[in-house]
Order: C-alpha cells, then structure tokens, then sequence
C-alpha cells in the first residue's frame, strides 16, 4: 500500500492458511511472519520479498512459533515460542535465518513470560518484557557479558538484567528506548499499555 492508502495488493491467497505478522526489515523490503503453510498444527517463521513476492522458509519446528524481533541486517531472528505445559508461558530463540540453527535464550522451569522484544542498535543485546522470576512483568536487558563476539549467546556469556522495579505490570511491546547518556544500560523513554496485576498461572496438564 502507499504512503496515500492507494496501491493496496494482497500478499498472500491462502484462505485455509493463517500467517501471522512479526516485523519489517530495517530498509522495508522484506516482512517477517509465522505461518502454518507446512502443517495446519504448526507455525513456521517465513520471509517474503514484497519487490518480487518471493516467499521463504526461514525455520521450521513442530510448535506455535511468531517472530519475536529482528536485528538490523536480518542475519539475526528472535523467535517467541509457547510452552506445552503451563498457560502464559513462552520461550525465546536465537534463530540463524541461513542455517535454521536456534540458540535457546531463556531457561527457565516455571511459567515465565517474554514479550515486547527488540534488538538495540548494536546488536549485541535486546530490550523486551518479561516476569522471569518475580510477580510481575517489567522491562529487561538481555545482554552479552563478552560482547567483543556478537555470535557467542552462550548460556556462559549471556545475562538478563532488569530495568525497572515495579508493583504493577508493564507492557515492553511499542516501548521506546534511549541509551543513557552516562551508562551504557538501557532506559525506558515511554511505556504504553500499563496493565494490572495478575497471579501466576498453574500448570494444565
């Protein structure tokens, strides 16, 4: 579609498939998705060329997969997903668009949620949401220890901080970030979709 609204074309004619929007690349020629194409069950996370239309397969896995962010020059997707034995619960993979190969972020055992993720400017971190370990959900950094090799997301070299203290839920999803000038931690601009309070979910077998 244009900038003026006219121009609209449709990306897909699937009607029996569902593809589920993640992000736009950094220069705007390609969209990031999930779709359930390969198997009605399952979603996949696909690229499409919107120049040429040409669709690919970015990385295939047997689960309820979305894209989560995508990094500046798209070497680099973070992938949501949805755990099978808790309700609000998800995980996060580094995911090598060129080798399909995933790197798991967030090891956890309880039901944990992350959202609202973005890659910060360098690449060597990310900004997103989560309530890992607390009662609520607030901002975080996902960041390397080393950051001198931005492809080592080890467990050994990776380490999650959190911004802000907070007695409330908050969204990170459309939450602007600014580096501080003084430090090197990121910091809240602006938050939108501040939520209430929620109890831990148990486990549905």
């Amino acid at each position: 579609m244009k900038p003026d609204g006219t121009g609209v074309k449709a990306l897909t004619n699937a009607p029996t498939v569902r593809h589920n929007f993640g992000e736009v690349s950094s220069d705007g020629r390609y969209i990031y998705y999930a779709s359930n194409k390969r198997n009605r069950t399952f979603f996949d996370i696909y690229s499409m060329d919107l120049e040429s239309g040409a669709e690919k397969l970015l990385y295939k896995q047997d689960g309820n997969n979305s894209v989560a962010a995508v990094n500046s020059d798209g070497s680099k997707l973070i992938v949501s997903r949805d755990g099978i034995e808790f309700s609000l619960d998800n995980s996060l993979y580094l995911v090598d668009p060129k080798t399909g190969k995933e790197q798991l972020l967030t090891p956890h055992k309880d039901a944990t949620q992350y959202g609202g993720v973005s890659f910060l400017p360098d690449g060597k971190s990310l900004v997103l949401g989560s309530d890992e370990g607390r009662e609520f959900f607030t901002l975080a950094n996902l960041r390397l220890k080393n950051a001198a090799n931005s492809n080592d997301w080890s467990d050994k070299n990776r380490e999650l901080r959190f911004i802000d203290a907070v007695t409330h839920d908050v969204s990170a999803s459309r939450c602007r970030i600014r580096r501080a000038r003084s430090r090197s931690q990121p910091t809240a601009k602006a938050f939108r979709n501040f939520g209430s309070t929620r109890s831990k979910p148990t486990a549905s077998r």
